[in-house]
């Protein structure tokens, strides 16, 4: 599931990044630049660059267990993390648009 999802992402922004790079430098504003994610910053223990053999370059290779730990960390996908806790201490007083607004829908189960 999360996985899978994470890895459509980062496919399509792979591609994205090669189109707005045939389009030329004006079309790469960092703003809205597509990069895999999470980054180095976000997730510096994510990536491992693969030796490089015989000619082979190196290139990046995910380590999906933590990729999960960040993706269920940042999305909060699962109840047991701790960050429903601290949804459920803020959201006691908000009515659903301003949950929804703040949380989004999907993580409040409104679709």
């Amino acid at each position: 599931g999360s996985l899978w999802l994470w890895q459509a992402h980062n496919k399509v922004n792979e591609r994205l990044a090669a189109e707005e790079a045939e389009d030329g430098p004006a079309a790469l504003f960092q703003e809205y630049a597509k990069a895999q994610w999470p980054s180095r910053t976000v997730c510096p223990h994510c990536h491992q660059l693969s030796r490089p053999q015989h000619g082979v370059t190196a290139h990046v290779q995910w380590r999906h267990d933590e990729v999960l730990r960040v993706v269920n960390e940042h999305y909060c996908l699962e109840p047991r993390f701790e960050c429903w806790a601290t949804i459920s201490l803020h959201t006691q007083h908000k009515a659903p648009a301003e949950l929804s607004a703040t949380y989004g829908s999907l993580v409040l189960g409104i679709i």
